[in-house]
């Protein structure tokens, strides 16, 4: 679980919330601050939350995604900061998967 700003966010989907807020007020000082406080949390620090949101922001419409990839300076894992259209993601999860040790 994670507090920020004196609220405590127990869900992915109510860290997400404060995520969009923060990306459609284009604060990136903010968002840089609750990234900082995110990698507290992730096993590998910064770099498994900058992972984490960049996927995470990939479940919103392409407008949203692109406000927290570019407010939080995040990517997606696989798809970096593109928009992929469905037969594109279908084609790099394939790829991923079969190239992934067994």
């Amino acid at each position: 679980m994670m507090e920020w700003n004196g609220i405590a966010l127990a869900t992915t989907g109510e860290m997400m919330r404060v995520v969009t807020d923060i990306a459609e007020s284009g604060d990136r000082e903010e968002a840089k601050a609750f990234l900082a406080e995110y990698a507290k949390m992730c096993d590998d620090g910064m770099a498994t939350a900058r992972s984490n949101l960049g996927y995470l922001a990939g479940y919103y419409s392409a407008e949203t995604m692109t406000q927290i990839h570019d407010v939080f300076d995040v990517s997606h894992p696989i798809f970096g900061r593109s928009v992929p259209t469905p037969d594109e993601a279908l084609a790099a999860g394939k790829a991923w998967a079969e190239g992934r040790p067994k």
